[in-house]
């Protein structure tokens, strides 16, 4: 993304720590044509918002079956957690124990292919119609 004018002090903090960081590559704002190759070659999510409703990038990253880590509040009915669709925690500090435990998951591919499935079955716009017309026959 892109950084917003006049970020609060730990925003800025943050930002100024993870610039030096080799490992970590700022690539700016993507159009959405540009998302899901992009999220197609993470490991991972990480969401490390606050405050948040259900994130779309929650939905996009499983559109390309990619898992995500986020602390529990932002885990919509625990979401993640139920359907093993990635890693969560009540602690912000403990976001990187949840990354090593989704990349080093001994059944990444099949967490992968969870989260997949669970979009289509939740989130798809014709799976979701089709049950829709069939509830409206009845």
């Amino acid at each position: 993304g892109e950084v917003i004018d006049n970020p609060d002090k730990n925003t800025q903090n943050a930002l100024s720590e993870l610039k030096t960081l080799n490992n970590v590559t700022f690539v700016g704002y993507l159009t959405r044509e540009k998302i899901e190759p992009f999220l197609s070659k993470a490991l991972c999510l990480l969401n490390t918002s606050l405050y948040e409703g259900f994130p779309n990038t929650f939905l996009e990253s499983f559109a390309v079956g990619t898992p995500v880590a986020t602390i529990e509040d932002i885990d919509p009915d625990q979401i993640i957690m139920r359907h093993s669709l990635g890693k969560t925690t009540n602690n912000p500090n403990k976001l990187f124990e949840c990354i090593l435990k989704i990349i080093n998951h001994d059944s990444y591919n099949e967490m992968s292919t969870r989260c997949l499935d669970y979009l289509i079955k939740n989130h798809d716009n014709k799976t979701i119609a089709a049950e829709l017309l069939e509830k409206l026959k009845n």
